[in-house]
Order: structure tokens, then sequence, then C-alpha cells
């Protein structure tokens, strides 16, 4: 058998005497600050990128500016584009085996619909509609519109196409930067799918299924062998 690496041994971690063996449990209860703080990162740029966007990207954002592109801005945001959503599904998806079977396939599909439903439904119905009218009234150069006039018949669609519509997309309801939670919502139900049709591990051979890649271990300690009486 190999040798474990650093940190993975019993002796080397502190508190835990020598000879104590380990049992795995849900990854949530060992933190890993390395993830924690690539994910600080990866937000923090996210908000970076799109602060910077509309003057790196003429008119790619709800509030156009009138000025040309900075120049050489547009490259960097190319360059994060290329790999800072990605990176986030990456380890969203890392993370995903071991949460399905410390909970079980029904349980992680409920906590998705309210951990990532009920912020989409939020972000439909609350926060993106006045983005949107802002963006209708400065954007298009139209005609003024009371807000929920414009909600109720441009947002929502209620009541037909107007004939001199302005834009290409009909109506203006859609989930913006909240694609991405939409995104690990779907993946998430698919995900649960796959998981409940497949067969279980060690049932059709009879072997016992091995540990699972997103889970780690705790220590538990090992009985203490008996001591011979004292003569």
């Amino acid at each position: 058998m190999s040798e474990p690496a650093l940190g993975d041994r019993d002796d080397d971690r502190p508190g835990i005497a020598a000879g104590a063996s380990v049992t795995p449990i849900a990854d949530a209860a060992v933190r890993k600050s390395g993830i924690d703080n690539l994910r600080v990162g990866l937000s923090a740029l996210v908000v970076a990128h799109h602060a910077l966007q509309p003057y790196g990207f003429n008119q790619n954002w709800a509030v156009v500016e009138r000025v040309p592109p900075a120049p050489g801005l547009g490259v960097l945001l190319w360059i994060d584009s290329c790999f800072f959503m990605g990176l986030f599904f990456l380890i969203a998806g890392l993370f995903t085996p071991g949460s399905v079977d410390r909970k079980g396939v029904g349980a992680y599909l409920h906590d998705r619909r309210r951990l990532l439903g009920l912020p989409l439904l939020l972000g439909l119905f609350v926060l993106l509609p006045p983005l949107g009218w802002y963006s209708h009234v400065h954007n298009r150069h139209v005609a003024w519109v009371p807000y929920p006039e414009y909600f109720v018949r441009f947002w929502l669609g209620i009541g037909g196409r107007p004939a001199d519509w302005p834009a290409q997309r009909w109506p203006d309801v859609n989930l913006g930067q909240l694609w991405f939670v939409e995104h690990l919502l779907v993946y998430a139900f698919v995900y649960g799918a796959w998981r409940s049709l497949r067969p279980k591990p060690g049932r059709a051979t009879g072997s016992a299924p091995g540990p699972s890649p997103g889970r780690s271990r705790r220590i538990a300690p090992r009985p203490a062998a008996p001591r011979p009486a004292a003569r």
C-alpha cells in the first residue's frame, strides 16, 4: 500500500493520536479555504468585468455610454470571458457528486430549487424589470412609459407586440446576468435524473461500493487493545 500524502496521515493531524482510523463523511464538514478564496476572487472579477463592460464593449450593456470604447479594455474583457465563468461551473461540478451522496437526490434537488430557483424568480420579477425599463427609455429613444405599464405590456408581453416595437426580441423579459444561476439549476436536475436512473454501484456484481470521490474523511478513534490484567 502506498504511503499517504502529508496531511492524510493520522499522525500528521493535530490533536489526533497515532493509529486512529478514518471514516468517510460529508465534504461539507471540512471547509476548503483554497476553494473559498478562489470563489471570492472569481466573484470580484465578475463584478469588475461587468462594471467595465460598458466602456470596453460599446452597445453591450443596459446603460449604453455615449463614448467610444476604451482602447485595449475590450481585449482584457475578452480574456476574462474565456475562463472565469467556466471555472465557476467547474468548481460547482466538482462538489456536486459528494453533495448528492450526502443528501440523496431528492433532498439535493429540493435544496437547488430553494437556493437557485428562488433567486431566479426574485431577479425575473423584482430586480431585472427596473433595469429593462431604464434601458428601454434611455437606449431606445422611445416615448416615456411609466414603469407599471412597461412591466405588464413590454416586460411580460401582455397585450401583444406593438407594431412599432423597436427591438428584435419580444417581450423584454429575460434573466440577464442570472443566466449562470439558470444553467446551474438545469444542470442540477439533469445530474439528479442521471443519478436516479443509473445502476446503483455494487448491486449488479454484489461488490460493496467504494468511497465517493466527493467525500472527505473524518477521524474516528480506534478501539484500544485490551491490556493484560496485572498479577
